[in-house]
């Protein structure tokens, strides 16, 4: 909302004007007395000045202009001081000043008409006054010209303020239209949008929000983190408004629930963008979006998924253990054509398997962390075993795998289950690509150089690589590259992609190095701790 300099400033002049005269007619009923005047003149003028503002203050509650009646208006204040400086002194009066203000004031609202007139006024008066009293001084000219140089001056500032205010007030009306638009474009949204300023306070939100929130209540000015309960999976209540206003940094989850009253929660994706303006941050933007129904649906997807792949393993199991049995040399003497057959046949129900395993992992993977499988890992412990458990794979194979590790390595708190899970299948893929027989895979573990406190694990081949193409793929689903040395591995393109979700709901951070012909690095960062993380 902008402020009217103009009407303030003319209600201004009214209230001052009215009270002026009022010390005027004080000041001229002083004299009076003090001269020994006749107290029947005193007593007509204070109720003729009287009377005149007594109609002003009524004409102002009816809502007139007090200043229509402009060249009246003038001319009573002017005749009230013109008497006031008559009765004390004429043109050596010290209450002669107060014509300027009388010039002043007319010159600013009524323009160059205003000057003359008030001018005018006082040309006469002083030329009555020198009739009155035959004083010529120089004092007097130059008082003359140096009102109609403040009137100038005033008629020049009158015209200024007119044109700021025609300016402001079409930069408002602009504004306005803006805000307007900006309005129901936000009102557009099916998300609820909050922005807020710097101190998180709520100054805009539309209809979204409101239903959002289930509530019809006035939002605008109150903090945001008063109005949005989110919580993570854990029950905990989170503020991510206060890092992003803070660090500059954006912050999206799925994860999150919002508390919209003591006995509903429900999931929502959370978005919070920081707003910039001359490269300082005035805000951020929130949007929030109800996925309740898809976490539903992606829950009983993944409940369907892990059913699934657990009846189908076992069956598969069985039969594979079979096939392996009865290839067995001494088990018994087949045709080749039936050898064949039979190895062809346990192949794919190895691949089945494989397949199997990463439905289950995937399931896995979409489920949120929870309180019992965190723990504390001992980096070395868990390194050293995992290698040794790893070894004979590599060997038959032909592959070697050296292992090596940083010493003082602290324990982390994290998740054992999907840290192993994502190292397994770095490993695996090394046993895939890792190149020719008598290679070496190289498994480390060292201090993170990304979370303070946190470890890396890391597996370096020096297999076929990857082209670039390919790694900005490289944790799509189902990808699988079109290099015929890649595909002549059997995959079903899951495991980085499985790794990588794994990877994000234990806050570690998944990275790699590649270069075609010269092998692959990838790593795996873990947080001191996944619930501080």
């Amino acid at each position: 909302m902008s402020v009217d300099t103009s009407q303030y400033l003319r209600r201004l002049y009214e209230r001052s004007a009215s009270r002026l005269r009022w010390l005027v007619i004080a000041l001229v009923a002083v004299t009076y007395l003090l001269v020994d005047k006749s107290v029947l003149a005193v007593t007509i003028l204070i109720l003729a000045a009287s009377i005149y503002n007594a109609s002003t203050y009524v004409r102002s509650l009816e809502k007139h202009d007090v200043l229509g009646a402009k060249w009246f208006d003038i001319s009573v204040n002017f005749v009230l001081m013109a008497v006031l400086i008559s009765l004390t002194g004429g043109l050596s009066s010290p209450y002669g000043a107060l014509l300027l203000l009388i010039v002043i004031v007319a010159s600013y609202w009524y323009g160059y008409p205003g000057m003359a007139y008030s001018s005018g006024l006082v040309l006469v008066f002083w030329i009555s006054q020198l009739f009155l009293q035959p004083v010529y001084e120089l004092s007097h000219l130059v008082f003359f010209l140096f009102t109609l140089i403040i009137g100038s001056y005033a008629v020049e500032l009158g015209h200024l303020t007119r044109r700021e205010q025609e300016q402001v007030e079409h930069e408002t009306a602009a504004l306005m239209h803006q805000r307007k638009r900006l309005f129901s474009l936000v009102n557009g949204f099916s998300q609820a949008i909050f922005v807020v300023d710097r101190e998180g306070k709520v100054v805009v939100y539309n209809g979204a929000a409101l239903e959002l929130l289930d509530t019809h209540y006035e939002m605008e000015r109150l903090a945001a983190v008063e109005i949005l309960h989110l919580h993570d999976q854990g029950g905990k209540e989170v503020f991510p408004l206060q890092h992003v206003l803070s660090s500059g940094e954006p912050y999206t989850n799925s994860e999150l629930q919002l508390q919209v009253s003591k006995d509903k929660a429900i999931d929502v994706y959370t978005s919070i963008t920081p707003m910039v303006e001359d490269g300082e941050r005035v805000g951020a933007l929130i949007l929030l979006r109800d996925i309740s129904t898809q976490k539903t649906l992606d829950n009983q997807k993944d409940e369907f998924i892990s059913i699934i792949s657990h009846e189908l393993r076992t069956p598969v199991a069985i039969v594979e253990a079979d096939l392996s049995t009865l290839m067995l040399p001494k088990f018994a003497q087949l045709p080749d054509h039936a050898s064949k057959l039979l190895n062809n046949a346990y192949q794919n129900l190895t691949f089945l398997a494989s397949l199997l395993k990463d439905l289950s992992n995937l399931a896995s993977s979409e489920k949120s962390l929870l309180e019992t499988e965190i723990s504390l890992l001992k980096p070395i412990d868990f390194s050293q075993s995992l290698a040794n458990s790893m070894r004979s794979r590599f060997e038959e194979q032909g592959l070697k795998l050296k292992y090596s590790h940083t010493l003082g390595l602290k324990p982390v708190t994290t998740s054992p289950d999907r840290v192993e899970e994502i190292i397994v299948n770095f490993l695996t893929n090394a046993i895939k690509y890792g190149g020719k027989p008598g290679s070496v895979v190289e498994f480390r573990v060292d201090k993170s150089k990304q979370y303070p406190g946190g470890i890396r694990f890391s597996v370096k081949d020096s297999g076929i690589g990857m082209r670039k193409k390919d790694q900005t793929q490289l944790f799509t689903k189902f990808f699988r590259s079109d290099n015929p040395q890649a595909q002549a591995v059997k995959g079903t393109g899951m495991g980085l992609y499985i790794s990588k979700k794994q990877a994000d709901r234990i806050k570690a951070a998944i990275s790699f190095e590649s270069a075609i012909g010269k092998g692959s690095t990838f790593y795996l960062d873990l947080p001191k701790d996944v619930r501080k993380a």
